[in-house]
């Protein structure tokens, strides 16, 4: 915890791994633990990108869904005061997750000094 050299290395599995639901759920969960600024930007990095190559939790949606959507449901967990919350069930708290990623992606670009939730775990 907090030791530089690990930071950089989880940072470089990070940018390396192929971007899927497996791989985003461990990273979500290496940044979840380690909570740094600089593995949370990771997060945001992919909650911008336009990468589709996670899957739906909707059985009959079969084609790849945005990462993102995924992705800002770990950011909820360790942001403060991050637009939305989480529901019981881990979902992001909306009924719209296109909009929702708009309204996260106009905020990340406001909030570039964004504070992380390091009082609970």
């Amino acid at each position: 915890m907090g030791d530089p050299e690990q930071i950089l290395f989880f940072q470089s599995v990070i940018r390396k791994a192929e971007l899927n639901d497996d791989n985003l759920l461990a990273i979500g969960e290496v940044v979840s633990y380690i909570r740094r600024k600089e593995l949370v930007d990771e997060l945001i990095r992919i909650v911008v990108s336009n990468q589709r190559s996670c899957t739906s939790t909707d059985p009959d949606h079969s084609r790849p869904i945005l990462c993102a959507y995924r992705a800002m449901e770990y950011l909820a967990q360790v942001v403060m005061n991050f637009p939305f919350g989480l529901r019981a069930s881990g979902d992001l708290d909306t009924e719209d997750y296109p909009l929702a990623l708009n309204m996260v992606r106009s905020w990340i670009n406001a909030n570039p000094d964004y504070q992380l939730i390091k009082n609970i775990y």
